[in-house]
């Protein structure tokens, strides 16, 4: 997912950081990253041009410590409670205080993920529909802890890097809700 997300980023022109602590992940995301922007050639979906300059805002280490000067963090590791804690417990070491912490989480308490860092106010949940690159959708889920400043920054980061224009509802709701609004012929 996380490759997915970095790919959809950097298509509308963000500079991406992307980690893992196996090396051998992070080659295999990148691998994985080039050889879908290839298809997406191979379809006229892209430009070689595209695929070079979207490779390009991607940067990939293996550390985060390289994470400190990013604005927004989203984190996208496997559903195990556990393992994003550690990764949180990190996070909140390495990651001023003012900066947003999001979990691409679907099914884990972000109030419980919060709990292990020094500011919970700044935990927020970006829920992104799989494949990120193909599905403008995103979901944002606070914890009982999540600010008000941190919902509005990361909405506002999602309204103006990631929305084409302002939309209410998902948009599988929205096509059933018109689908069904068709007159019957």
């Amino acid at each position: 997912m996380g490759q997915s997300i970095a790919e959809m980023l950097a298509a509308k022109g963000l500079d991406v950081h992307m980690t893992d602590s196996s090396g051998s992940r992070l080659k295999q995301a990148q691998a994985a990253l080039e050889k879908n922007l290839d298809r997406q050639i191979e379809r006229w979906a892209i430009t070689q041009a595209e695929k070079k300059l979207i490779l390009n805002r991607i940067h990939a280490e293996p550390s985060l410590e390289h994470l400190a000067e990013c604005d927004l963090i989203i984190e996208t590791i496997s559903e195990d409670l556990e393992s994003k804690k550690t990764v949180f417990q990190q996070l909140d070491d390495i990651i001023p205080e003012d900066r947003v912490l999001a979990s691409n989480t679907s099914t884990l308490s972000l109030t419980e993920l919060a709990s292990v860092t020094r500011h919970p106010e700044r935990v927020i949940g970006m829920h992104f529909v799989y494949p990120a690159f193909r599905i403008d959708v995103v979901e944002i889920v606070r914890g009982l802890q999540t600010s008000d400043d941190t919902f509005e920054r990361t909405k506002e980061f999602i309204e103006r890097d990631l929305s084409k224009k302002r939309r209410h509802g998902f948009r599988i709701s929205r096509l059933r809700h018109d689908a069904a609004h068709l007159p019957a012929h």
